[in-house]
């Protein structure tokens, strides 16, 4: 099976490892940003009280 050639021909290829640490980190910001966001508590999203 020559999938990864075959692939590779229809331009698509494994991502690079700065892609994938980039990816790691920026799911770990979003992820402490969650937990920051649920501690704070608020009881109104901050969207809705732009109006």
């Amino acid at each position: 099976m020559d999938s990864i050639p075959n692939l590779a021909s229809l331009g698509l290829a494994l991502p690079s490892a700065a892609y994938l640490a980039g990816a790691v980190l920026f799911g770990l910001l979003g992820y402490a940003a969650f937990r920051f966001g649920r501690r704070q508590g608020r009881s109104f999203y901050l969207w809705a009280a732009w109006r």
